[in-house]
């Protein structure tokens, strides 16, 4: 999905989940991505709640 996405803010929210899911932590996330922890952990913790519905607009 995030290959799909034109919006980067987009993309990046689907990367979180999809490194999450592989067990990356959020120190690491944040890193890879070059976003903030609060970033990754929102999304992350987003997609764990609602799934991958969770993390669109």
């Amino acid at each position: 999905m995030a290959a799909r996405q034109v919006r980067a803010e987009q993309k990046d929210r689907y990367l979180v989940a999809f490194h999450a899911v592989l067990g990356l932590p959020t120190a690491d996330i944040e890193q890879a991505l070059a976003h903030s922890r609060g970033f990754a952990q929102r999304w992350a913790n987003a997609y764990r709640d609602g799934g991958i519905g969770a993390l669109r607009d």
